[in-house]
């Protein structure tokens, strides 16, 4: 999810889709099995995908899916039974889930805080996408967006202190502040921190091995073949290069960083009821910091009557 309406590129989603050959854009939930490689990451992201889906509540037929991403959340929710709608500010997003769907997905091109809703949902998600949104906007707009016994599913990572390390996430204690402040009442959470520290692992090995090589490569290239371009851009363009350096030779592998991770981040799924009514029954229900075991299969959801 981009930060500006409208946005018609993602990086990322290039970088995961088109480089890597990853459906997801998120972190992988891993197992003690699973190799760590690109293919491991892969099994890793899909268990993600399966247990957040096994997180929705009994009883939930509409769905939201904020941050769309590449639509796999959406379309294997849609496997289940449930109506879904995906929403993102970014046009790329879009386009690659029309093509994934022929266009018979309904795709909201917005910003989730600029939402108009053009009726209620049952359930909001928001799969590493919460960190986007301002804290009070998310959940006032959530409260828009759902039925008096809806809920919002929240996958992401926290801060534990507000300081720079992920300065784009939200700091834990006052993102529970904002929803207890707008109504909303957790009714569930895992912190499944332990299980994603293997996504950091790989990740660093993969811009270690392909991304920073392929950016000294493009420099040499500009260096030898195009100097006086080359030269020109420094003159022209020289802070923003620097900045970008900076963030590709320090800041990113710093980010990848295992050990700063586990030690000021959490990563939590939080299940909320929305402010009017009470919670459904939920399935599969974990204990707050418990994570469920490594490598059982999630179970199979009980999809909902949904008439043509």
């Amino acid at each position: 999810m981009t930060s500006a309406k409208g946005s018609s590129y993602d990086y990322g989603l290039r970088l995961y889709r088109d480089l890597l050959g990853l459906e997801h854009l998120h972190f992988g939930l891993w197992a003690p099995e699973d190799p760590r490689d690109l293919e491991g990451f892969r099994t890793a992201q899909e268990r993600y995908m399966q247990r957040l889906l096994d997180r929705f509540p009994e009883g939930v037929r509409r769905v939201l899916d904020v941050g769309a991403g590449t639509g796999a959340l959406s379309l294997a929710a849609r496997e289940r039974g449930y109506e879904v709608e995906a929403l993102s500010p970014c046009e790329h997003q879009e386009k690659a889930l029309r093509e994934k769907t022929n266009g018979d997905l309904p795709f909201h091109l917005a910003r989730f805080q600029d939402f108009e809703p053009p009726h209620r949902y049952d359930l909001v998600v928001c799969s590493e996408s919460a960190q986007y949104v301002p804290r009070h906007d998310l959940f006032e707009r959530a409260k828009a967006c759902l039925t008096p016994d809806g809920h919002l599913l929240v996958c992401d990572y926290f801060r534990l202190q507000p300081e720079r390390f992920y300065r784009a996430a939200h700091v834990l204690q006052e993102f529970d502040d904002a929803a207890k402040e707008s109504g909303f009442r957790l009714v569930e959470a895992e912190d499944i921190t332990e299980s994603v520290l293997q996504t950091l692992e790989v990740g660093r090995d993969l811009y270690d091995r392909f991304v920073l090589p392929l950016a000294d490569i493009a420099r040499d290239w500009a260096s030898r073949e195009k100097p006086k371009t080359s030269w020109l851009a420094q003159r022209v363009f020289g802070k923003r290069l620097k900045k970008f350096q900076g963030y590709l030779y320090e800041k990113t592998p710093a980010k990848l960083d295992v050990d700063a991770f586990r030690e000021r981040v959490r990563y939590r799924t939080m299940l909320f009821a929305a402010p009017v009514g009470g919670a459904r029954e939920v399935r599969n229900p974990a204990v707050a910091g418990e994570p469920a075991p490594h490598g059982e299969p999630s179970r199979p959801a009980q999809p909902p009557s949904v008439t043509a």
